[in-house]
């Protein structure tokens, strides 16, 4: 494993604690965005550091080699490349037919003089996570296909 993911990890779990600093020391309006911050990048470091610590011991590196050894085939898969690809384009259409009926919704929100900002940060939250499933969910129903 690289050093560098040790490095990674190290200034990921740095900076969550600087965002925690901060949020404890100021009273200010983003205070749960630095929170939220704080224990994302903190605990993301961590477990870095954790994986390196434990993928670099001498009873795990054989292991590891295999590991990477079966993720460089796979990388390389003309298959999966295709899968990837189309998932991908199925993905991209269905993202534009939800991001024109999201609009829509909007637009008639707006005439009925809705306060919708705190809609729009909601629709596009779940957009993300719609967007990421259904990439997965693609991509493993066109794995199984062909």
């Amino acid at each position: 494993m690289k050093k560098s993911y040790l490095y990674t990890g190290f200034a990921m779990a740095a900076v969550g604690v600087a965002f925690m600093l901060i949020a404890i020391f100021t009273e200010h309006a983003l205070e749960p965005l630095l929170w939220g911050l704080c224990f994302g990048l903190l605990f993301n470091g961590i477990v870095s550091v954790l994986k390196y610590w434990y993928w670099t011991r001498p009873a795990h590196q054989e292991k590891y080699a295999q590991i990477l050894k079966k993720e460089r085939i796979s990388a390389r898969d003309e298959r999966k490349i295709m899968l990837r690809d189309k998932s991908g384009a199925v993905t991209y259409r269905i993202s534009l037919l939800l991001c024109a009926l999201g609009a829509f919704g909007f637009s008639i929100a707006s005439i009925l003089g809705t306060s919708w900002a705190r809609y729009v940060t909601i629709t596009l939250g779940v957009l993300l996570i719609v967007l990421y499933v259904l990439g997965i969910w693609v991509y493993r129903r066109l794995e199984k296909r062909l």
